[in-house]
């Protein structure tokens, strides 16, 4: 198009009632001072500053509210691929599942935080976080997710002898799995912990009961 401008057939010639535009240095330095940081900016500051993978960094930048949520909830708690993990999972599950953008999301990134450092002190399981806590914080926007915790009865189980017991159950009803694992077999470390947690109903500590179930065995 540029180029017919210069051919005489199609007589293009300046608008006289419109004055020119002129842009001042003073006046791009302003524009710039008041714009958000773009995608690229975004991205490069979430790989290098907090260390996401090129994916993560990705998926939080293709959507403006998901990347400023991000960055309210690493606030709270700098857990930063946690809370990636967090957008990018069970929080855009649930907007899918409800029509729903971002920025309609119920619940505020304190609480998403609050749930983390939940997970990361051992106070609850991730399993028990995304399937149990989540869920009911979406249909309690006010409530705590440490007071649902206690409500929904969703705490790990840190008693050593409840899990020991649990332990020694677990290897009484397996004792060819035992053999096999004694002889070599480490891989079947697995499946003791998941009957340990599947007795426990899910509330039993996972390394607490990885520990104990990884010591019985190595006792002869």
């Amino acid at each position: 198009m540029r180029k017919k401008e210069a051919v005489n057939d199609y007589r293009y010639f300046p608008e006289p009632d419109l004055p020119p535009t002129i842009v001042t240095e003073d006046y791009l330095s302003a524009v710039r001072a008041t714009m958000p940081e773009l995608p690229a900016t975004l991205y490069a500051r979430f790989t290098e500053s907090y260390g996401l993978s090129d994916y993560d960094a990705s998926v939080l930048v293709d959507d403006k509210h998901s990347a400023l949520y991000f960055e309210e909830v690493v606030k709270h708690v700098p857990k930063y691929k946690q809370a990636s993990n967090w957008i990018a999972g069970p929080i855009r599950g649930y907007l899918n599942e409800n029509a729903l953008g971002m920025d309609d999301f119920c619940l505020k990134p304190a609480q998403i935080a609050e749930i983390i450092e939940l997970i990361e002190s051992n106070k609850i399981s991730h399993t028990a976080a995304t399937q149990q806590l989540f869920p009911a914080m979406t249909q309690n926007a006010d409530a705590s997710a440490e007071s649902l915790v206690g409500t929904l009865g969703l705490a790990n189980i840190t008693d050593t002898s409840f899990i020991d017991g649990l332990v020694q159950t677990v290897l009484a009803e397996f004792p060819d799995k035992v053999t096999e694992y004694r002889a070599g077999k480490l891989g079947l470390l697995g499946l003791f912990v998941g009957e340990v947690m599947k007795r426990s109903k899910g509330k039993a500590d996972p390394k607490t009961a990885n520990a104990l179930v990884k010591a019985a065995l190595e006792q002869e």
